[in-house]
C-alpha cells in the first residue's frame, strides 16, 4: 500500500514566517525544536492547512458581524500568502498541495474574519517547481481522494495529528459525542445517514397517520351530532313550520327564518342559548327577587345614604326655605353683634344689610354716617388714643360685668388693676369718673363727634337692636344649629334619598317610623338610628331558590338576557311562553338535520377513504420501524467491533506511555451500549470516566495513547505521517522517554514529525531513532530559519546526534 511521507514544505509571507523552504528528505524522524515563538507550530498550521483546509484551533469570532481590518495570518499584507507541502511515496507519483491568498484579491471585512478559510485558493500540482495555474487549481474535497481519506478533515486531528494546544479536545468531550466522531472515521456515516433518512421518512407517516387520526375523529364526531337529531326527520313538517319567538322585541340569529347551520358546534350554541333563555323565562321571578335583593343590599351596605335620608327624607321640599332661613339668622346675628359695639363699628356696619334684614329706614342714618367719617379726619392723635382707650375700657367692663352674672357674684375688683372698691356700684361710679376724665382729654372736633354718634345710636341704632332682639325672641326664626348640620349634610344626597324613597315605595317598603319629622330636633344618636333602619331593611330580605341568587353565576347569565334579548322589560319577557321556546328548539334541530344530510353522505365515504389511508400507512410504518431497528443493530454491531479493534492496542499503548499510575497500568476504553457513548475507565468494573482523576499531563499521554492506537488499527490509507507539537509541554520525563520508544518500535513505517522547545529531548530522540538506523532529521527552528533573514534560502535538515 502507498504510504505518502512528506517530502518538501514551502512557506511564503504566513503567519510569523516571511520565507522558508525546508527539504526533509523523507526523514522517517523530523524534529522541530529550539525555543518557543520560532514558528515550530506555524509548520504544522502550514500542513494542516494544506491537507484539510483549515486549523482546527483557530475559530470563528463570536459575534460574526464584526469586520477586520486585515488578514490574521498575512505577516505582511503588501505580499503573497502562499504554502507548499510535497508529499511523496515509492512508486506512486507526487503529490504537491498549494494554498495561495493573493495581496490584492479583494475581500470585505467579514471575510478577513479568522476561520474564514474558504479565501484561499487551493492548487493540486505535479511537484513543488510547478508554477500555481488555473489548470492546476482544484477544490479542497479533492485532496482527501488522493490519500484514499474520506472528511480529511475529521480524521486529520483524531489520529494523524495531536494538537500542542487543545489536546484533550476530545476527551473532555461528552461520551455520546467521543462515540460520533469515532463511528464517522470507519465506514458508519453512509449507514447513519440511511437511517436518518428512514427515521425522517417514519416521522412524516406517524405525522400523517395522526392528522388522519384527527380527521377521523372530527368527522365521527359530526356524525354522531347528526343521529342525535336522526328522529325529527319524521316529524310533522307543519309542527315545524317557522314561527318567530321574540316577534321584534331583539334581533337574534337563532329566531331568523333563513339559517344556515353548519356544524354541530354552531348548533349546540344556538341550542345553548335557548336553553337559557328558557330557563330565565321560567324563573323569571326568581330573578326579579334577586335583583330586588341585590339593590336592597347595595342600600343596607350604604350606611351614610341611610343616615342622610333619617335625617332629610321629611324636610326634602323644606330645605331651602330653612336655609334661608338659617342664613337670614347668621346675618342678622353679626349685624347685632357690631350693633352693640357700635362705638367701634360704626363705620363698618353695612347699612344697605340693615335694611334689607330689617326693613329701617336708614337714609338719614346713612348721612349721618358720613359727618362722622368727615369728622374722624379732623382728629388730633390725643383725641384717637383717648377714644381707643374708652372704647377699650367699655368692653372690658361689659364683659367682666357679664362673667359676674353667669357666676352669679358681684363684682367690686377692678377688672383693670385689680384693686378691690368694697361695691360693685362704687366700681361703676370709679369706672365713670375715670372715663369722663379721659374724655375731658378730647379735642372740639372729637367731643362733635362723639355727640353725634350717641345721637345716631340713641335715635335710630337702639331702636334697630330692640327689632333684632325681639325677632330672636321668636323661636321659629331660630335653627338649631346641630339640626342644621345634619340636614345641610344631607342635602347633598338629595337625588339618591329620592331614588331610596322612591325604590321603598314601589317594593312597599315602609321607613316613615324611622324618620325625622321634628323641626329644630337633630338626631342625638344617629347611629343608632341608622342600625334601627337597617336591621328592618333586613327582614325584607326575599328568599330565592337555589343557585339562583345574586352572587350566582346564574344571575349575570339571566341579566345578560334581560338586557340583550328583552331590552330590560318586564312586559317583553311576560310575552314568550316556554312552548314556544321548545318550538323554536325542534326548529333549530330540524334545520340542521335537513341542511347536513347531504354532508353526513359524504362525510361517511371520507371516513372510509380515511380509514382505509390510516391503516396503509400504519402498515407502512411497521415496515419502516423494523428496517431501522435492523440499522440500529448492524450500527451497535459495527460500533462493538471499533471497541475490539481498539481496546487492545489503546490499553497497551495508554499502559507504556503513562506507566505505573495510582489506579493500575493502562486503561480501558467503555462502552456503554443504553447510551451510545464511550467512557475510558481504570478497569472495567468501573463507570468513573478518567478526565475525571487523571492529572493533566496524565490526561495528555492518555490522548496521545489513544491517538496512536486509532492510528495504529485504522490509519491504513495513503498518508504515512504522525504529527505530535511538543508532548514536553504537558509531559513528564518518564512519559516522554516511554512514548520515545512507543514510536520508534512500533511506528517506525511511519514518518514521525515531532516538536520540542527542550534540546536534551530533541537529542534524546534522535539517539532513540539513530540508534535502530532510521533516518532523522533536526531542525532547529531559531539557527535555521531566523523568519525574516531566512528569504530566498533553503534549507536541508541535519542529523544533530
Amino acid at each position: 500500500m502507498t504510504k505518502y511521507m512528506i517530502n518538501q514544505v514551502y512557506i511564503e509571507n504566513f503567519k510569523g514566517i516571511d520565507y522558508l523552504h525546508l527539504k526533509w528528505s523523507s526523514g522517517q524522524l523530523i524534529v522541530l525544536d529550539g525555543p518557543n515563538g520560532f514558528g515550530k507550530t506555524t509548520i504544522f498550521d502550514a500542513i494542516e492547512l494544506a491537507l484539510t483546509g483549515k486549523i482546527e484551533r483557530i475559530k470563528k469570532p463570536e459575534d460574526a458581524r464584526f469586520a477586520y481590518s486585515d488578514v490574521l495570518f498575512s505577516n505582511d499584507p503588501t505580499k503573497n500568502v502562499l504554502i507548499k507541502v510535497e508529499f511523496v511515496s515509492e512508486g506512486a507519483p507526487t503529490i504537491t498541495i498549494a494554498k495561495s491568498l493573493p495581496f490584492n484579491k479583494r475581500l470585505t471585512g467579514l471575510e478577513k474574519q479568522p476561520g474564514k478559510w474558504e479565501i484561499f485558493d487551493t492548487y493540486l500540482l505535479d511537484s513543488i517547481e510547478t508554477p500555481l495555474t488555473n489548470q492546476t487549481k482544484c477544490e479542497q474535497s479533492d485532496i482527501s481522494s488522493h490519500f484514499g481519506i474520506n472528511e480529511i478533515d475529521r480524521l486529520y486531528n483524531l489520529f494523524y495529528y495531536i494538537q500542542q494546544e487543545e489536546n484533550t479536545a476530545f476527551l473532555k468531550r461528552p461520551g455520546k459525542e467521543r462515540m460520533g466522531e469515532i463511528s464517522r472515521l470507519f465506514d458508519t456515516k453512509s449507514e447513519e445517514n440511511e437511517k436518518k433518512y428512514f427515521e425522517g421518512l417514519a416521522r412524516l407517516l406517524d405525522q400523517e397517520k395522526r392528522n388522519k387520526q384527527r380527521v377521523i375523529s372530527e368527522i365521527e364526531n359530526r356524525l354522531d351530532s347528526y343521529n342525535h337529531v336522526n328522529g325529527i326527520r319524521n316529524n310533522d313538517n307543519n309542527g315545524l313550520n317557522y314561527e318567530p319567538l321574540l316577534n321584534g322585541i331583539s334581533d337574534m340569529v337563532w329566531d331568523k327564518e333563513d339559517i344556515t347551520i353548519s356544524d354541530r358546534e354552531m348548533r349546540d350554541r344556538l341550542i345553548n342559548e335557548l336553553l337559557l333563555i328558557e330557563d330565565f323565562v321560567a324563573n323569571f321571578e326568581q330573578y326579579k327577587r334577586a335583583v330586588y335583593n341585590q339593590r336592597l343590599g347595595k342600600y343596607i351596605d350604604n350606611r351614610s345614604l341611610i343616615s342622610a335620608t333619617i335625617s332629610n327624607a321629611f324636610f326634602l321640599e323644606k330645605y331651602q326655605e330653612i336655609k334661608v332661613l338659617h342664613e337670614k339668622e347668621k346675618k342678622l346675628r353679626s349685624l347685632l353683634f357690631k350693633l352693640n359695639n357700635y362705638q367701634e363699628n360704626i363705620l363698618s356696619i353695612n347699612y344697605d344689610e340693615l335694611r334689607n334684614y330689617t326693613e329701617f329706614d336708614v337714609e338719614t342714618v346713612k348721612q349721618k354716617i358720613e359727618i362722622i367719617k368727615t369728622q374722624s379726619t379732623n382728629r388730633s392723635l390725643l383725641s384717637r388714643i383717648v377714644n381707643e382707650l374708652n372704647t377699650t375700657r367699655d368692653k372690658l367692663l361689659q364683659q367682666s360685668s357679664t362673667f359676674h352674672e353667669h357666676t352669679e357674684t358681684q363684682g367690686k375688683e377692678c377688672p383693670f388693676c385689680g384693686y378691690d372698691w368694697q361695691d360693685h356700684n362704687r366700681l361703676l361710679s370709679e369706672f365713670q369718673t375715670k372715663k369722663e376724665h379721659f374724655s375731658s382729654l378730647y379735642d372740639e372736633s372729637t367731643v362733635v363727634q362723639q355727640n353725634e354718634i350717641e345721637e345716631v345710636f340713641q335715635k335710630h341704632l337702639s331702636p334697630i337692636i330692640s327689632w333684632i332682639e325681639g325677632y330672636f325672641s321668636n323661636t321659629d326664626n331660630v335653627i338649631d344649629a346641630d339640626f342644621y348640620a345634619q340636614i345641610e349634610r344631607g342635602s347633598r344626597r338629595e337625588k339618591e334619598i329620592s331614588a331610596f324613597l322612591e325604590w321603598c315605595m314601589q317594593n312597599e317598603t315602609n321607613i316613615t317610623p324611622f324618620i325625622n319629622k321634628q323641626m329644630n330636633e337633630p338626631i342625638e344618636n344617629m347611629e343608632s338610628a341608622t342600625e334601627l333602619l337597617v336591621a328592618e331593611l333586613r327582614g325584607k330580605v326575599k328568599v330565592i331558590k337555589e343557585g339562583y341568587a345574586e352572587f350566582n353565576e346564574k344571575y349575570n347569565q339571566f341579566e345578560t338576557v334581560f338586557k340583550a334579548t328583552f331590552g330590560g322589560q318586564e312586559a317583553n319577557v311576560d310575552k314568550i311562553t316556554i312552548e314556544a321556546i321548545e318550538r323554536k328548539k325542534h326548529y333549530i334541530d330540524y334545520l340542521f338535520f335537513n341542511q347536513n344530510e347531504k354532508r353526513k353522505s359524504d362525510d361517511i365515504s371520507k371516513l372510509e377513504k380515511l380509514r382505509e389511508d390510516h391503516t396503509k400507512l400504519q402498515s407502512k410504518l411497521k415496515e419502516i420501524k423494523k428496517v431501522i431497528e435492523i440499522y440500529n443493530a448492524g450500527i451497535k454491531k459495527h460500533w462493538k467491533k471499533i471497541m475490539i479493534d481498539i481496546e487492545i492496542p489503546f490499553y497497551i499503548y495508554s499502559g507504556k506511555v503513562m506507566q505505573n499510575y495510582q489506579r493500575g497500568l493502562g486503561i480501558f476504553i467503555k462502552e456503554k451500549e443504553d447510551a451510545g457513548s464511550i467512557v475510558f475507565v481504570s478497569d472495567n468494573s468501573s463507570d468513573h470516566d478518567a478526565l475525571n482523576y487523571l492529572s493533566s499531563g496524565q490526561l495528555s499521554a492518555l490522548v496521545i495513547s489513544f491517538t496512536l492506537a486509532l492510528n495504529k488499527v485504522y490509519a491504513n490509507k495513503d498518508l504515512g505521517v504522525i504529527l505530535i507539537d511538543d508532548p514536553v509541554q504537558s509531559m513528564d520525563e518518564i512519559n516522554m522517554a516511554s512514548l520515545t520508544e512507543l514510536l520508534r518500535n512500533d511506528f517506525n513505517h511511519k514518518q514521525i514529525i515531532i516538536s520540542t522547545h527542550e534540546d536534551d529531548v530533541s537529542r534524546y530522540l534522535q539517539y532513540k531513532f539513530s540508534k535502530y538506523g532510521l533516518n532523522t532529521l533536526n531542525f532547529n527552528m531559531r539557527q535555521h530559519t531566523q523568519l525574516k533573514e531566512l528569504k530566498h534560502q533553503d534549507h536541508d535538515g541535519s542529523q544533530n546526534i
